[in-house]
């Protein structure tokens, strides 16, 4: 997996035109859409397929020169059912954490206990939200272990192994 601006793709104050149109000239035509529950949708296909299915060939971040809710992600993705080859586009700037507060809301009035919110675009972190306090996550980041309590006692996992 990629994670180095592709060649075509312009590196300095590039916008998502550009980017779009530099990943579009490299054979990305197709589109993905995210959906509900960390799925992501081939809408070559139809095909909604967990995000950790994809095939990330390459991530490329954008920022917004003076608002912060311009933080912006493009992925170039291969769908794992018709191999199409396409992009999506995700925000994950002040904007998305308001949107991601209140689908935790969501989640804790459904009576989930635990939701971990997984950082791999930024800080290589996770944020573990608990019902019982949902405004004060403990984090997480590598060299240490992630936990799920109370929704899964016992259970560890080392948080390098998810970025490595």
């Amino acid at each position: 997996m990629a994670h180095e601006p592709m060649d075509g793709v312009a590196r300095d104050a590039a916008t998502l035109l550009e980017v779009l149109q530099a990943f579009e000239r490299e054979g990305y035509t197709a589109q993905f859409a995210a959906r509900e529950g960390a799925n992501v949708e081939c809408l070559s296909c139809r095909n909604a397929q967990r995000s950790d299915d994809l095939g990330i060939d390459h991530l490329r971040r954008l920022e917004g020169a003076s608002d912060p809710d311009d933080m912006l992600a493009v992925a170039a993705l291969r769908c794992s059912a018709c191999g199409a080859r396409g992009t999506l586009v995700l925000n994950y700037g002040p904007a998305a954490e308001r949107e991601m507060a209140w689908k935790r809301a969501d989640y804790f009035a459904a009576g989930t206990l635990v939701v971990w919110d997984v950082d791999v675009l930024r800080e290589n972190l996770i944020r573990v939200y608990r019902a019982s306090d949902p405004e004060n996550p403990a984090i997480y980041g590598r060299g240490e272990i992630a936990e799920a309590e109370p929704a899964v006692p016992g259970w560890r996992f080392p948080v390098a192994e998810l970025f490595d």
